[in-house]
């Protein structure tokens, strides 16, 4: 009876214990918060540029390079860091008196896998190749992230409804690649060159970029925001992560109501517009949508192309948006590098009489649409390229000022026809893949760069001019 009773006890003990502990995961849950975004209260002052960036020549007149880097996990990654490395072998004119074409860059646009090169170069510039392929390209992230998930420590963070997977992947880029900088540490105007990483927006379905003119919009101040966290939201991935949240301040007492972007004044009556301005319209008070949830840019757009397409309206022209995003007059030359890192995958399901499941019927219409939005967001912009250079010379501006512009896309679905194709498209999308395989990404982005027509053109026109 002693023994039972005994017995009896200890099991009590061990519930009362169980229950204890879980009772101090649920409060501790509750306490936990990410970091939001701060309210714009005062013009925020930048930062000097990070000790070791390059100098920048801000009188490019001549000539623009602007990069747009896709997702695709660590192929995206691998991919666009050959891109970088290639431009920074390309030498024009003279060791005296010449300039590699990376220095010819002025934006980077990115989603997702492509945000990872395309910050770390914006925020280090050169010191990217030394330690980004070690730090990030041939580290398993996606086994880091994993071990993070499981681990007894970050439990009650994961409980609470405030703290998601992505605040938490957040902190682990930030443990391994951006070290707590911040907008601010980029430069002023948003550095050279200008860093846009562009997440969704789950209420509209539109995409929202991390630059200052988008953070007006909520009335936030982009400055003090981790970089971290951006590349966290370009690269939530729907169901795998969770979104990152901001907090719309938009005339909430206190808070700077800046000048706002032509674009909401312009009376286009296109469907497209609509949609913009409706999508700035929800941010106009912040009783009303108080938190924007932000999930993966390439749900809406996987080349990040969205504002060249959208220049038209938003802007009133590419000139207009070359000059209010770059701070600079109409180029010569423009140049758009495309890395596209998607894989189409091959419809198995047609060989076969059997009903497809749920899964691959999923599979199979998420991968349609992202092959047709790539092709049809490319068509849209040699449209809006064309008819920029027609503008310019319906001015009255002579022939010879007409902006030439190269658009030079860097796709992996190229390779397909080769005799390597095959070991391209089996690579899947995550952020752990083998070292061999990041080798040879990064070969390829450099050799498809220099196998293009346009990227040839460019070079020989280059080496053309005085």
């Amino acid at each position: 009876m002693a023994l039972r009773l005994s017995q009896a006890i200890f099991v009590n003990a061990r519930i009362l214990s169980s229950a204890g502990a879980l009772t101090c995961l649920v409060l501790l849950a509750a306490c936990v918060h990410a970091p939001l975004n701060k309210p714009l209260v005062s013009a925020p002052n930048a930062s000097p540029p990070t000790p070791g960036a390059t100098t920048r020549d801000k009188s490019d007149g001549d000539l623009i390079v602007s990069l747009y880097f896709s997702g695709g996990g660590m192929r995206a990654a691998a991919l666009s860091y050959g891109v970088l490395k290639a431009l920074s072998e390309e030498h024009v004119g003279s060791p005296v008196e010449g300039y590699r074409l990376l220095d010819k860059v002025r934006v980077i646009s990115a989603v997702s896998g492509g945000s990872f090169p395309a910050a770390y170069y914006c925020l280090y510039h050169d010191r990217l190749f030394n330690d980004f392929e070690s730090q990030f390209l041939k580290r398993n992230v996606h086994g880091a992230l994993i071990r993070e998930l499981l681990s007894p420590v970050n439990w009650p963070k994961l409980m609470s409804p405030y703290y998601g997977r992505s605040d938490m992947a957040a902190e682990y880029y930030d443990k391994i690649l951006f070290h707590g900088a911040t907008y601010a540490d980029l430069g002023k105007d948003g550095g050279q060159p200008r860093l846009i990483l562009n997440a969704t927006d789950m209420a509209n379905g539109e995409q929202f970029p991390f630059v200052s003119e988008h953070f007006d919009l909520i009335g936030s101040d982009l400055g003090s925001f981790r970089i971290s966290r951006a590349v966290a939201a370009a690269s939530a991935f729907p169901f795998l992560l969770s979104p990152i949240t901001l907090q719309n301040f938009r005339g909430a007492p206190g808070v700077l109501d800046p000048e706002i972007l032509r674009r909401e004044a312009m009376a286009d009556p296109s469907g497209r517009n609509v949609l913009v301005q409706n999508a700035f319209q929800s941010y106009r008070d912040y009783r009303e949508n108080p938190y924007l949830h932000l999930v993966d840019g390439g749900t809406t757009d996987n080349l990040g192309l969205a504002a060249l397409i959208d220049a038209e309206f938003q802007f009133g022209g590419m000139e207009h948006l070359i000059e209010e995003t770059l701070h600079t007059g109409q180029p010569r030359r423009f140049v758009i590098i495309v890395v596209n890192a998607s894989v189409y995958s091959h419809p198995l399901s047609s060989q076969s009489e059997a009903v497809p499941g749920i899964s691959n019927q999923l599979w199979r219409l998420a991968d349609n649409f992202q092959q047709h939005s790539d092709v049809e967001y490319l068509d849209l912009l040699r449209i809006a390229l064309s008819r920029w250079k027609m503008a310019v010379a319906a001015n009255g501006k002579s022939a010879g000022a007409a902006p030439e512009y190269y658009l030079v896309s860097v796709d992996l679905s190229q390779l397909r026809e080769k005799a390597n194709g095959s070991f391209f498209a089996s690579i899947p999308t995550n952020f752990g893949l083998p070292s061999g395989t990041i080798d040879r990404l990064i070969a390829a982005g450099g050799s498809l760069l220099k196998d293009s027509p346009d990227y040839q053109r460019l070079l020989g026109d280059l080496s053309a001019s005085p």
